[in-house]
């Protein structure tokens, strides 16, 4: 009996880290409780793959299909170059002075003092903790969850490995590696610009990014305008859309002045405009 429960036991463990595993790949978010039943994740892997699998794309150049994992690479390559590592030649940026005439220093003496104090090995833990689990890992393979599990046997080196890029601005080496996944923007996808890259970064890379972003969080509103709605607390990318809708409700009636509207559709991230245009330099305190 004693043998049988250890078995059982053992069993009931590797299976338990069995159903992480598939619920980790399948990305069934919704299903909190499993039952061990891996069909249901063998059906979501799949359905998955078959989802995000590039079996053929149109080449940009003569609009021929290729099929092959070869050409697939090199197009996809060459598209993804070029679209995120153009640089405009007719751009000569703005000085400091300039941008600090039209953008005037928000940032107060107390903001200055919280987004520039030392960060504790408290605060990294935190936002380690307050991460997600399931994720997927980056280039190293391991995700948050592992790092929470084992914190209290790694939780110094963690640190260690942390606060230098705040102190020093060192960055271990390929801390800052990612794994680039195409992931369809459509059903029936044909042609690369159908495909959105997301980087799947390592969890020491995310946790610096997070203590950025977690002290910028009490400054953003005072600095950003409200008619950037999107990615702030508090703010709603719907409001653009309902104040333009208010704006042109009469533009059809023919009793008003003439009139139009320019709608722009600006394909690249954030990330992937120049940064010479943003000049991202340190204005002068006032």
């Amino acid at each position: 009996m004693k043998a049988e429960n250890g078995a059982y036991a053992r069993w009931d463990h590797v299976s338990g880290l069995e159903e992480i595993f598939l619920k980790q790949r399948s990305k069934l978010h919704w299903l909190k409780v499993g039952d061990k039943n891996t069909k249901a994740f063998h059906s979501g892997i799949a359905a998955r793959k078959n989802q995000n699998t590039i079996r053929e794309v149109l080449q940009r150049r003569d609009g021929h299909v290729v099929d092959t994992t070869d050409e697939i690479q090199h197009e996809a390559e060459g598209f993804f170059k070029d679209f995120l590592q153009h640089v405009p030649q007719d751009y000569e940026g703005n000085s400091v002075e300039n941008l600090s005439t039209l953008l005037p220093d928000k940032c107060t003496e107390e903001d200055s003092v919280l987004i520039t104090s030392a960060v504790t090995g408290e605060e990294i833990r935190q936002m380690l903790f307050s991460m997600p689990n399931n994720k997927s890992p980056g280039p190293d393979g391991f995700n948050a969850e592992f790092f929470k599990k084992v914190w209290p046997i790694i939780g110094n080196d963690f640190t260690t490995a942390i606060q230098p890029f705040f102190e020093k601005g060192f960055l271990p080496k390929g801390i800052n590696s990612t794994i680039l996944a195409l992931v369809p923007k459509k059903q029936s996808a044909t042609e690369m610009k159908d495909y959105r890259p997301i980087s799947c970064c390592n969890v020491i890379y995310k946790v610096i990014a997070k203590i950025i972003a977690n002290r910028l969080k009490g400054t953003l509103p005072s600095v950003i305008s409200m008619n950037q709605p999107a990615f702030g607390k508090d703010r709603l990318l719907i409001e653009n859309l309902l104040l333009t809708t208010e704006l042109v409700i009469d533009y059809h009636k023919d009793s008003i002045s003439s009139r139009y509207a320019i709608k722009v559709d600006i394909s690249k991230a954030f990330d992937s405009v120049q940064w010479t245009f943003f000049c991202l330099r340190c204005l002068p305190r006032t």
